[in-house]
């Protein structure tokens, strides 16, 4: 009877799902670099010292042989440029562009413009300031919202990076000083060596 098929069936698909999971998860960088918790962890870093980071989502060819057809790729917060602020020719008539992240006119996130390359990696690619546009449906971007509207993230530590460099240059003083305490010495002269102290 079907009944006492079925648990055996919940098992077969939780068995798949586990194995295909296990798969993906090997695969889904898609530098290659780590597997999905490492990339987790890259990403949850990424935030917290530049304040955002970005996650592009691939669909990849069944020809490619991956177990699922889906791979991420981390982007830097510095290939979304701050200073765009102007529609392209790329940009759908009636959208807006802030920050880079373009607006359709119902407020909604539609696309992000991209450097193709990551700026400081000048040396290797000399076209590394041209924007590529990307759907929004296929960027996710990872920040903490602090307020509503917030367009881009805030690093984490950015209120405390004053009083830290400011504790920075108290350490190197106090070592400074320290140092020139330990290599003074005295000299005790007389004019006649024969004279008592």
């Amino acid at each position: 009877p079907r009944s006492t098929l079925f648990p055996y069936t919940t098992l077969f698909r939780s068995e798949t799902i586990q194995k295909l999971w296990s798969d993906f998860a090997n695969e889904c960088d898609a530098s290659g670099t780590t597997d999905i918790y490492g990339f987790q962890a890259l990403a949850f870093r990424s935030m917290v010292e530049g304040g955002e980071c970005f996650i592009r989502k691939h669909i990849r060819p069944m020809e490619d042989g991956l177990a699922v057809p889906l791979q991420f790729q981390l982007m830097e917060t510095e290939q979304l440029p701050f200073y765009l602020a102007r529609p392209t020719p790329e940009t759908p008539h009636g959208n807006v562009v802030r920050a880079s992240i373009e607006f359709d006119p119902e407020g909604r996130r539609t696309a992000y413009y991209f450097y193709k390359e990551h700026p400081g990696e000048r040396l290797f690619f000399p076209n590394y300031l041209d924007l590529l546009r990307i759907p929004a449906a296929e960027v996710m971007h990872l920040f903490r919202p602090l307020r509503p509207g917030q367009l881009r993230g805030i690093p984490w530590l950015s209120n405390a990076l004053v009083r830290l460099w400011e504790l920075d240059q108290y350490d190197d003083a106090e070592l400074l000083r320290k140092k020139f305490a330990a290599m003074m010495m005295g000299f005790i002269t007389r004019q006649n060596p024969d004279d008592a102290f």
